[in-house]
């Protein structure tokens, strides 16, 4: 019988490290890492006292990070954010570093750390780590520079907004449309990228055999599209017709700087490294994507 490889995953209890072991459980054996240890994970004071926990795993995904659509960002919240994946990401490479073979390192990371210009993005844009416009800036880039230190193999996974029907953005999206008062932003022409769950759980499988592939990784759609077409595409799709725009000021009086960098701005983000290693897409349109999402089937 043919060993399965073992993976570590921080953040195990998150709606994407869920994903990743049901997609999973028939490939890898899984070593999980919450906050807390119980029956069925280690916590990172565990892995701290003995590095050697991790020993025979050949990947870590590392996934651990405060919601930050969660709450309006104040002062306080924002440090929660940034300590959440720093701090986390600095341990877990300490502890990765004392290891006599070292597993690679797949640390998550998102789009927000490109401009939100009209331009558009691949991984080899050049980027000053020393320089943020905004907080999505600060995290990206704070938490990309924290794995800089692994003397191992280091992947950073810049996210697009994750859509699945299990979790995620797209349910706050999706509920005023199964309520039946369906509604837009403004003029929602700002970009939207986004992955479905299945390429993204198809994409780190991909990054962990294909181990020539090191640094950023775009891991979003090929298709760039706009916030109303998303809209649009959900009307379409589920039959229910978008009633009324809410105005953006409303947006920043309800949700504040939150609202302002996550709901009303994007990047033009394209997956270029995927797509020069032939990785294959099964949602490379909008369309597809929520389609399979009302049949339940991602």
């Amino acid at each position: 019988m043919t060993m399965k490889a073992i993976i570590a995953i921080t953040g195990a209890t998150g709606f994407i490290a869920r994903q990743l072991q049901k997609h999973y459980s028939d490939r890898f054996e899984f070593i999980l890492i919450s906050h807390k240890s119980n029956q069925s994970s280690y916590s990172f004071d565990d892995i701290k006292a003995n590095p050697m926990l991790l020993s025979k795993a050949v990947a870590v995904i590392h996934l651990s990070g405060a919601n930050i659509g969660d709450k309006r960002w104040s002062e306080k919240r924002k440090q929660e954010i940034l300590d959440s994946r720093i701090k986390t990401t600095k341990l877990l490479v300490s502890i990765l570093n004392q290891l006599p073979n070292k597993p690679d390192l797949l640390c998550a990371s998102a789009i927000g750390i490109y401009p939100e210009d009209n331009q558009i993005y691949s991984e080899y844009a050049k980027l000053d780590y020393n320089h943020y416009t905004n907080f999505s800036e600060e995290i990206t880039k704070k938490w990309e520079s924290s794995t800089f230190g692994y003397s191992g193999r280091v992947v950073n996974m810049r996210f697009g907004v994750v859509l699945s029907g299990y979790g995620g953005a797209l349910d706050k999206i999706l509920l005023p449309f199964k309520l039946g008062v369906g509604s837009g932003i403004s003029d929602g022409s700002w970009p939207f990228c986004y992955i479905s769950i299945i390429d993204l759980c198809n994409a780190i499988g991909f990054l962990i055999d294909k181990r020539d592939i090191t640094g950023a990784i775009n891991l979003v759609s090929p298709e760039i599209i706009r916030y109303k077409d998303l809209i649009n595409a959900i009307s379409q799709v589920y039959k229910k017709r978008c009633w009324f725009n809410l105005p953006k000021f409303v947006i920043k009086l309800l949700f504040g700087q939150m609202g302002g960098e996550l709901l009303l701005s994007g990047q033009k983000v394209v997956p270029m490294k995927l797509q020069e290693q032939n990785f294959k897409f099964t949602h490379s349109n909008i369309e597809s994507c929520l389609k399979d999402i009302k049949l339940a089937r991602i």
